[in-house]
């Protein structure tokens, strides 16, 4: 075998080292990132929603099917029941508080949920991250939102824990073209 030296030191000793610094650094981004969560898959063809009254808009994959009424909307993803992904808006009625509407979600469920300030449609959101009531299988994902005029909304995304990044990209092009009145 025909070796180079440098500096006193073989190429073959600085390409073994060099492998196993990056078999490390690939090991430590599979530890930190979950190798069993699958990267986000590319968000499906999208179409406009408008609230008839023009509370709010965004966009949301076209196969995707729409359910609402005058309080609130459901969009569920196609699929078999427990399968499926599900977004929705529903608007908080003005004589409950974003802080008491939490606060309810801690008393049902309180060793479950995690809480985080985050940003929804440029407005400071509160965060509930969990599994469904009763359900350990299916993840949610709940932001609680005050606009300046008063009114207030809780947006909700949930799908089948093992099946969370199948929906994430659909879930997160939702969440960026949100806006509200």
């Amino acid at each position: 075998m025909l070796e180079q030296t440098l500096g006193g030191e073989s190429m073959t000793l600085k390409k073994a080292s060099l492998l196993l610094l990056s078999g490390f650094a690939l090991g430590l981004c599979i530890a930190v990132r979950g190798w069993s969560d699958p990267m986000p898959t590319r968000p499906s063809k999208m179409m406009d929603y408008a609230q008839p009254q023009g509370l709010y808009r965004f966009r949301y994959p076209s196969s995707w099917k729409v359910s609402e009424n005058e309080k609130a909307l459901l969009i569920k993803s196609p699929g078999d029941p427990g399968l499926i992904g599900v977004f929705g808006i529903v608007r908080i009625a003005d004589t409950t508080s974003i802080h008491d509407a939490v606060l309810n979600e801690f008393k049902q469920r309180p060793a479950d949920l995690t809480q985080s300030d985050a940003t929804v449609a440029g407005l400071h959101a509160t965060k509930l991250v969990g599994p469904k009531k009763g359900d350990p299988s299916t993840k949610m994902v709940e932001y609680y939102i005050e606009l300046p005029n008063g009114k207030k909304y809780y947006v909700l995304l949930m799908a089948p824990l093992n099946r969370w990044g199948q929906f994430s990209a659909d879930f997160y092009s939702m969440m960026r073209t949100l806006s509200f009145e």
